[in-house]
């Protein structure tokens, strides 16, 4: 287990616009969604997991779980779009292809 953004994403490798939204909603609301799932270890502390993957991501505060999801919007979002305007802005360009 890791508490190291870079390290884990690195490990887990979002494949694309979708795998990134993914992984974003499971930590926000703290559930599965895709190949993520988020589980709530009291309420301030957060194991991130990614199917087929064998390292964790340990958020050990709110504060950890917010500069993840801040970490997330400025690695993989361009233009400084948020994660929803990002993500449908990317589907709405794959409907084009």
């Amino acid at each position: 287990m890791t508490t190291d953004f870079d390290q884990w994403l690195d490990f887990v490798q979002p494949e694309n616009y979708e795998d990134v939204y993914n992984l974003y909603q499971s930590v926000i609301n703290c559930d599965a969604f895709g190949i993520y799932t988020v589980i709530a270890k009291g309420s301030e502390q957060w194991i991130v997991r990614a199917e087929n993957e064998e390292e964790s991501l340990f958020l050990a505060s709110r504060a950890a779980r917010d500069a993840f999801l801040n970490h997330i919007e400025r690695l993989y979002c361009d233009g400084g779009m948020n994660i929803e305007g990002w993500f449908y802005f990317n589907h709405s360009q794959s409907k084009d292809d």
